[in-house]
């Protein structure tokens, strides 16, 4: 978001040096200037001000790069201190102005302007939205003609939900700048918002003609047109989409979804080959969900809609049909490359795939039950029933009823422990289980808060800590925990930082819990973690996360499997009887592996053979004396 406003950062080799000289020297000069007043020299003073003025210039022209270097290295926080701390010296300079009877204001408005607008786009990525609407408010206060605050203010408020006020807020943007392709665009995603998708589509036509490299205009315009029926239109929309990149999956499975709704079968099946050939996987995108949901619409406003079934899925032994929901994820639809545009470009082999009874690929919700909301929690995990039985026992059900825990002086748990091989779903897990509890879910790498500034680290660990707060009740997760609190006897005398990091991250943890925030660390390695986390009142639960047993495997190979077309002799039983202590990550692969199989040897689905054979192929990541060492930290369970 950041780099979009300020246009691609500029190339150099360390922003961060290259502005702190001017700005340092600026600082210094102002306190000559404050001197030099305090001591009645006025002609120094007047010296030292000018060269303050030169140094403002400089230091000014490289805030965007500075702040950019810090957003990229992760240092959000820090980049939002730099920002306040820039403020206040410029604020100090625009005093020795008016002092010396310079009228700067003008200036001086137009750039606290931009510097709030900086704020408030930083408190976007940082996800505080009603904060960053205090910024760009404060900015309009200064320059209310300024269409860029409106429009990011507009886009915190659609973050926010709060699509009507949104619109007022690109609409506004217009008012100042007509030729705003970035407000026309966010007031069409306020109308999609407000369900008037005729007038989205009329948004987003003017800011395609503004801006018509912006492929995503083009994906937003397809829900409004599938939304309305007008899918000759659509097809036309995603044609375009394909001239930015002819090798979108997404854009090929939609091309299949409009000709089939147009009843073009074959040139439908040939769409939809092309899209599984490039991305076997492109049924779980957002976007593809977003097209579910515009078809389920209309289908249920149509009296005479047939409801379809058009998947295949998996009975206990063998294949079976049924649909699938997706959880949504990311989609980046622009690309460089130049593409052919209609069916007719698929090459022979291509087409030569032959279509089955059914269509494998859903893309509309079946009946029945299915019509429902997608799984969630722990109907998402395999098999693993013990742990799903004791995670509910002991965390879900405390922290759904703490009343009743207290009554009895039982404990709530403050924190987590996973521990086990690598490759199991440990990270699935706990994001279950915010799922099962409702929670917010906060995942944090070690690596994305170090900090290479002196009690940077320590102060993005209090940084992350309060973020959970914020949006409590939280799961704080901290993956490969070990790397963020290693044992303290372990470290050498240069590593003394680490000691401080270690400490705030304890006095963090003992006050979790009384914030509604449980913190769960997973790790493959518990013998690396400092003893001060082990202990009572800290990490109270521990729990091994084991490799999939074999109904986990079995459901494993089921979910990996669903959405592809499959022959009728897949015999789920013997797959997972076959792959013994392989990790939950070795089995996506089989399946993976397998569908890439078929393609390649253009066979219209997958079958046993395949699966037989990259089995044997695929050996397991984990090693039975690799499970066993793990055996040693059984008294860690509790």
């Amino acid at each position: 978001m950041f780099e979009r406003f300020i246009g691609g950062r500029k190339k150099s080799n360390n922003p961060f040096d290259e502005f702190n000289d001017p700005y340092s020297k600026l600082i210094q000069a102002i306190e000559d200037t404050q001197y030099y007043i305090n001591r009645g020299n006025t002609s120094a003073a007047i010296s030292a001000f000018k060269k303050a003025g030169e140094k403002f210039s400089e230091s000014y022209e490289l805030i965007t790069d500075l702040i950019n270097y810090q957003i990229e290295d992760g240092e959000l926080q820090i980049a939002l201190d730099s920002l306040v701390n820039i403020q206040d010296t410029y604020s100090t300079y625009y005093d020795l102005a008016e002092y010396f009877s310079i009228d700067l204001r003008e200036y001086k408005q137009l750039i606290f302007a931009y510097l709030e607008i900086l704020k408030g786009l930083l408190l976007i990525d940082m996800g505080k939205h009603r904060v960053a609407i205090k910024a760009f408010d404060n900015a309009l206060e200064l320059d209310d003609g300024n269409s860029t605050a409106w429009v990011w203010k507009g886009q915190a408020l659609l973050a926010l939900e709060n699509s009507q006020a949104a619109l007022g807020a690109f609409e506004a943007a217009l008012r100042t700048d007509w030729h705003s392709a970035d407000a026309w665009a966010g007031k069409g995603d306020a109308l999609l918002a407000l369900e008037r998708a005729d007038e989205a589509i009329e948004a987003y036509s003017t800011a395609l003609e503004l801006n018509d490299t912006e492929a995503e205009l083009y994906f937003k315009q397809l829900v409004c047109l599938i939304a309305l029926e007008r899918y000759e239109d659509a097809l036309k929309s995603l044609n375009e989409i394909l001239k930015f990149n002819e090798d979108n999956a997404v854009a090929w499975y939609t091309k299949y979804i409009i000709l089939d709704l147009l009843g073009e079968e074959q040139s439908s099946l040939i769409a939809q080959n092309k899209a599984l050939k490039i991305d076997p996987n492109v049924v779980s995108d957002p976007f593809i969900e977003e097209l579910n949901n515009a078809i389920n619409t209309i289908e249920e406003n149509s009296e005479d809609s047939p409801q379809t079934d058009t998947g295949y899925g998996f009975s206990d032994a063998t294949v079976s049909s049924s649909n699938t929901e997706r959880t949504p994820t990311s989609i980046n639809p622009s690309s460089d490359a130049a593409v052919p545009t209609n069916t007719s470009d698929l090459t022979v082999e291509e087409s030569k795939i032959s279509p089955k009874p059914k269509k494998p690929i859903p893309y509309r919700k079946g009946s029945g039950e299915n019509m429902g909301e997608a799984p969630k929690g722990f109907a998402c995990v395999a098999g693993m029933e013990e742990l799903k039985e004791r995670l509910i026992r002991d965390v879900i059900q405390p922290l759904k009823n703490p009343e009743k825990y207290k009554k009895f002086k039982v404990s709530i748990p403050n924190g987590i422990l996973f521990y086990g091989p690598p490759g199991c779903g440990k990270t699935f897990i706990v994001r279950k289980l915010a799922e099962e509890l409702g929670f917010t879910f906060i995942e944090v790498h070690h690596s994305s808060i170090g900090s290479s500034y002196m009690h940077g680290t320590a102060q993005n660990i209090a940084t992350k800590f309060q973020e959970a707060i914020d949006h409590a009740p939280t799961i704080l997760f901290f993956d490969e925990i070990e790397g963020m609190v290693p044992k303290r006897e372990n470290l050498s005398s240069s590593d003394s930082h680490r000691q401080e990091e270690i400490n705030e991250f304890l006095t963090q943890l003992n006050n979790a819990s009384k914030h509604s925030v449980l913190v769960i660390g997973a790790t493959n390695q518990p013998d690396l973690i400092d003893s001060a986390i082990m202990r009572s009142g800290r990490m109270d639960k521990r729990v091994y996360i084991p490799p999939p047993d074999h109904d986990a495997r079995k459901a494993l190979f089921r979910n990996g499997l669903t959405d592809r077309p499959c022959a009728s002799d897949i015999d789920l039983d013997e797959l997972a009887r076959l792959t013994e202590n392989y990790a939950s990550s070795d089995i996506a692969l089989i399946a993976e592996e397998a569908a890439r199989a078929a393609v390649d040897l253009d066979r219209d689905e997958i079958d046993m053979e395949i699966l037989l054979w990259k089995v044997e192929e695929i050996k397991p990541s984990l090693v039975k004396s690799q499970i066993a060492k793990y055996r040693q930290f059984e008294h860690l369970e509790r």
